[in-house]
């Protein structure tokens, strides 16, 4: 029999509908709150060197910008789930939203450099936890009415995501062109309004309640945290600060694993409700859905950093040119939301994921060799590539919630979550030594990469994501395993 979702839609329990159990005032308003940090952080790499000229800076000063905000956001993402049990997943929604667009205004009022790093941190803790609960809520919503198949829903919020690469050029190309730097920022202001007053109206104040009130484990906090930021710091001072090796990489990498190490520890030793559930690692779709998301996320964020490199440097592609072409793997990123679904509901998640990964592989090694290659049949390879994208993560996120209770739930995202925010940082800065160091080894210079440095970067890339498809042989055949 069926159950009743918002606005008295019927949820079938076989084959439920994002539309159906959520209602169209829901998604939109979720959609509309996370396009702010996803299209925020492409308009702000796309004007990195317009800030740069704005406040008379220079590249390495102004790289914290972007470095400031994904420290702060790693930092942050363990804390979602105690803040959704502190408060009503509705009202952290909204406190987010409101900090997101109050930091980004002072971001646009900044006169300095520091003071504009300094914002855009608070701006990263405010994504740290739009991020997480983008996916948390919905889900949540879906298990209070009693479905556990949740691959659909995913894939349908896990859209707005995906505009990013879309939109963002393009915004990005409109703003820089006709307006002046402040648009970077104040382009959220309205976004994030309509994103508030959507929440008011559609998200119910029942939303990710779960009646519980808890104590803050400040030192695990601590612990997680700061763990976190020094592993994320090390990788990112790998391509950027190759002079000091040791005490901008080595010292902060080997510090953060071993807090990260004693955060375990501390919180299998912790009697009353964790900061962030390692036990559930003791799960076998929750192990294999956490490494898969490490894999993709070196699959996706390094590849934003490597491709454009390539078309500039080894196909002659202006910055423009550049952006036209990577939209390309973005439109293929949206048209696979058309039909995983589908083919989940069909093939199951581990077949899904693995075959994606392969596919991911197998659009990537071309680049190797395609230097010369016309730029249609490369523009078609990166769409294909951008079906393949789309397509992985969506087992990956579904997957994790077997077997889970639903106050476990929060616990799953934030796994999901921190491996693909570790795995981003990771790849990209492996992605980045490759491509420097075999560069500098075969007569390049830090300006300019040589083929054999391209060669090495991108078999990098393809080689994490046949890892992740042999990991993702790990998850289980459907979703609805062990549930």
């Amino acid at each position: 029999m069926g159950r009743m979702g918002h606005g008295g839609n019927t949820v079938s329990d076989r084959e439920p509908g994002a539309l159906a159990i959520l209602g169209p005032g829901y998604l939109v308003a979720i959609a509309c709150g996370v396009l702010m940090p996803v299209i925020d952080s492409t308009l702000v790499s796309v004007g990195m060197d317009t800030l740069v000229e704005a406040f008379g800076s220079d590249t390495i000063t102004m790289q914290w910008v972007s470095t400031s905000y994904l420290l702060a956001l790693a930092a942050v993402v363990p804390i979602t789930s105690w803040a959704l049990i502190r408060w009503s997943g509705r009202r952290l929604w909204l406190g987010c939203l409101v900090l997101f667009v109050i930091s980004s205004a002072c971001c646009a009022a900044s006169t300095t450099a520091a003071a504009l790093i300094g914002f855009r941190a608070v701006q990263g803790i405010a994504a740290g936890m739009i991020l997480p609960l983008t996916q948390t809520l919905p889900v949540m919503e879906a298990r209070s009415v009693g479905v556990t198949r949740t691959a659909g829903i995913v894939a349908t919020i896990s859209l707005p995501i995906s505009l990013g690469p879309v939109l963002g050029p393009a915004v990005g190309g409109i703003i820089l062109n006709s307006l002046s730097w402040h648009w970077l920022f104040l382009v959220n202001i309205p976004l994030g309004i309509l994103a508030i007053l959507l929440a008011l109206r559609f998200i119910p104040k029942s939303a990710g309640s779960t009646e519980q009130t808890e104590r803050l484990d400040l030192a695990g906090l601590a612990l997680i945290a700061i763990g976190l930021v020094l592993v994320l710091l090390g990788l990112a001072n790998i391509a950027s600060q190759p002079a000091s090796v040791l005490v901008d990489v080595v010292l902060p990498i080997v510090a953060g694993m071993a807090l990260i190490a004693i955060f375990c520890r501390h919180t299998l030793r912790r009697t009353e409700s964790p900061l962030v559930n390692i036990r559930l690692l003791a799960l076998p779709a929750s192990r294999a859905a956490s490494i898969a998301s490490f894999f993709f996320g070196v699959c996706l964020y390094a590849a934003q950093f490597v491709l454009p490199l390539w078309w500039q440097q080894m196909h002659g592609a202006t910055v423009f040119e550049t952006g036209e072409y990577m939209m390309a793997q973005g439109i293929g990123v949206l048209v696979s939301r058309i039909f995983v679904r589908h083919i989940i509901d069909r093939f199951g998640d581990r077949a899904v994921s693995v075959t994606a990964f392969v596919l991911l592989a197998a659009t990537t090694l071309p680049f190797c060799v395609a230097h010369d290659a016309p730029t249609a049949p490369l523009v078609a390879l990166l769409f294909v590539r951008g079906l393949a994208q789309g397509t992985v993560n969506i087992p990956i996120n579904s997957a994790v919630y077997v077997g889970l209770s639903p106050e476990q739930v929060p616990h799953g995202t934030i796994l999901v979550r921190t491996m693909q925010q570790v795995g981003s940082s990771f790849g990209t800065a492996i992605v980045a030594m490759a491509l420097q160091s075999i560069s500098l080894a075969t007569g390049g210079s830090g300006d300019q990469s040589t083929p054999e440095g391209f060669v090495g970067a991108i078999c990098v890339l393809a080689g994490a994501a046949a890892v992740g498809a042999i990991v993702s042989c790990m998850l289980p055949e459907r979703e609805d395993e062990g549930a």
